[in-house]
């Protein structure tokens, strides 16, 4: 049986531009020693097998969660997809840092953020607003402040201020 995935990845390399320098990222794509030639975002022997790689990652820590599926993923709002994609720039660079064995503390943060993302959403969090989640409240009531009401809020924490104490004012 095969599971329900996305065979994409979930980010362009022009999705992930903001959150990455493009000089680390020239350097981490050469393996020559020296800066990638040329503009580092258009590779197409390295950067598209790692954007699928991260992109698989994410997607099974939502798998592991059970709180996103690869459809709810591909159809984020722009907010929450902007958040998916510094995940994923988290993820890239610690990809590339991981090839070389090159980690240090300033350039371990954007990463280990990223890790901690993907620990929520492996625990099960919501950390992405889906727009049928965000409009599930819609139909809720909210709390009637009316003058009688509250006289009978304030008159049962009086009743119990024994047990209780006092409500402050």
């Amino acid at each position: 049986m095969a599971l329900p995935g996305s065979d994409t990845a979930y980010c362009s390399a022009n999705d992930l531009k903001p959150y990455v320098d493009t000089r680390v990222l020239s350097t981490y794509l050469s393996d020559t020693g020296k800066p990638y030639v040329g503009d580092p975002w258009t590779d197409t022997t390295m950067l598209p097998a790692l954007l699928k790689s991260i992109s698989g990652t994410l997607e099974s820590a939502c798998l592991v969660g059970a709180k996103y599926t690869a459809e709810e993923l591909d159809t984020l709002p722009e907010d929450s997809k902007q958040h998916m994609f510094r995940i994923l720039a988290g993820l890239l660079l610690d990809a590339l840092r991981g090839r070389r064995d090159i980690i240090s503390e300033k350039e371990a943060r954007p990463a280990s953020w990223a890790q901690k993302e993907l620990d929520s959403l492996r625990k099960g969090y919501r950390i992405f607003s889906i727009a049928s989640v965000q409009d599930a409240r819609a139909g809720m009531s909210t709390r009637d402040e009316s003058l009688q009401k509250r006289i009978q809020r304030s008159v049962v924490t009086t009743r119990f201020h024994r047990y209780y104490g006092y409500r402050p004012r």
